[in-house]
């Protein structure tokens, strides 16, 4: 599979209005990528075919509501040469989505949901249908209650936001999941846990947590602001020797990956925990 540069997932407030040309279909189906990708409509789950034309679907969901050109779902699908036949290729699969998506359509009608724009195809089922961009609606919200200082109303967003992203992102869909553009998205979850630390460090819910944040930091073990707040948490519930070994993990994948020391930030947390023995 070729790099997917063009994969450019809209950032968390990004989510546009609804569009008049959705259907009914629209309405009533449902998007998974955290995990196995899939999709429900009605409740009932919808076939998604064979990896390639999986990855066309994932590829249009994670761009929800926003055309994908041509040219970028071919360098998605293959590598450095692309048969002959792939316009047909893709073609066939847009056929097969749709049909999957929408028995109830007419034969020949133009979709609603899975639609043509310019020389490529855009997915028009709103961002509240796809589990990402709901994530993304919910980090939205609590950035701006977390402009207002209403820390309560931030950590229960992004409880909620959190529970959503439980599995990896595209998990059956590793090739997919390895392009840069799709692991950036694991960025908006670390910021996201972040700012949960914060606001339950702020109103005196550390406890509350710190499992969250320490299972964030094991996926991420190089990121220094997960690994601070997760040190910062215990030192708030007087869990020192955590607090050390946390320091201790960074500092070692640092050193071996990246050849750095740990930031002052972090160093100073480790002053701290050693005072507070």
């Amino acid at each position: 599979m070729a790099d997917i540069d063009a994969v450019r997932p809209s950032p968390a407030e990004s989510h546009g209005p609804a569009h008049s040309t959705a259907t009914l279909a629209a309405q009533r189906t449902t998007v998974r990528l955290f995990g196995r990708t899939a999709v429900w409509r009605n409740e009932a789950e919808v076939p998604l075919g064979p990896a390639g034309q999986r990855t066309l679907f994932a590829v249009l969901a994670l761009n929800a509501d926003r055309p994908v050109p041509r040219q970028e779902l071919l360098d998605v699908l293959w590598s450095d040469s692309q048969p002959r036949e792939a316009v047909n290729v893709i073609q066939t699969y847009v056929k097969r989505l749709r049909r999957s998506l929408e028995p109830e359509r007419p034969p020949r009608a133009p979709s609603g949901l899975l639609v043509r724009v310019g020389d490529g195809y855009a997915l028009r089922i709103g961002a509240d249908a796809v589990d990402l961009g709901r994530f993304r609606v919910l980090v939205g919200a609590a950035r701006t209650a977390r402009r207002y200082g209403d820390h309560e109303r931030v950590c229960l967003l992004l409880e909620e936001a959190l529970r959503l992203w439980r599995s990896p992102l595209l998990a059956d869909l590793p090739a997919l999941a390895a392009q840069p553009p799709v692991r950036a998205i694991e960025g908006e979850r670390a910021m996201a846990v972040c700012w949960y630390a914060e606001a339950a460090l702020r109103q005196g819910a550390a406890d509350e947590a710190l499992v969250t944040v320490d299972q964030a930091a094991a996926v991420s073990p190089l990121d220094e602001s997960l690994h601070a707040w997760l040190i910062r948490l215990c030192l708030a519930v007087g869990r020192r020797a955590e607090g050390l070994a946390a320091y201790r993990r960074i500092e070692r994948r640092l050193a071996r990956d990246l050849g750095v020391d740990p930031r002052p930030e972090l160093e100073q947390l480790r002053r701290a925990l050693v005072a507070a023995g």
